[in-house]
């Protein structure tokens, strides 16, 4: 394993741990009913920084080999980037709809990175034991 590959399973933690506690504190602040701060806006700007650094780790990776699993990994994880940016739709709404809508698109790129990287792996370890 390269050097490069070995600081892109690294960072994949760093991108679990903030997802993890962006996503916590996003439910929190629905379900409390809180205000929408600065700890908030940071917490979102470090996770797409985390995940943004792991996409460009993944790309030059993926230029020093490409294969069919390989692309169709990079094109999942594009996606879930890509989600990641309609926050900025909700940014006039109100506190509630902004926590809300934040938890929920921190689940869905959780989702669709957990197939990205399941599928690279041959989905086995998704479905062991079913």
């Amino acid at each position: 394993m390269s050097m490069l590959e070995q600081v892109h399973s690294l960072v994949r933690w760093l991108v679990v741990l903030s997802t993890l506690v962006t996503a916590l504190r996003y439910l929190y602040g629905w379900l409390a009913g809180q205000t929408f701060g600065d700890l908030d806006r940071t917490l979102w700007r470090v996770f797409q920084g985390v995940f943004g650094l792991q996409i460009l780790i993944g790309l030059v990776l993926l230029l020093g080999g490409f294969n069919g699993l390989r692309a169709e990994h990079a094109v999942t994880m594009l996606l879930a980037f890509g989600l990641t940016h309609v926050s900025g739709r909700f940014r006039e709404a109100a506190d509630k709809v902004r926590f809300r809508n934040g938890f929920l698109l921190l689940v869905l790129t959780f989702v669709l990175i957990y197939a990205g990287v399941a599928r690279l792996l041959g989905w086995g370890w998704l479905t062991a034991g079913l």
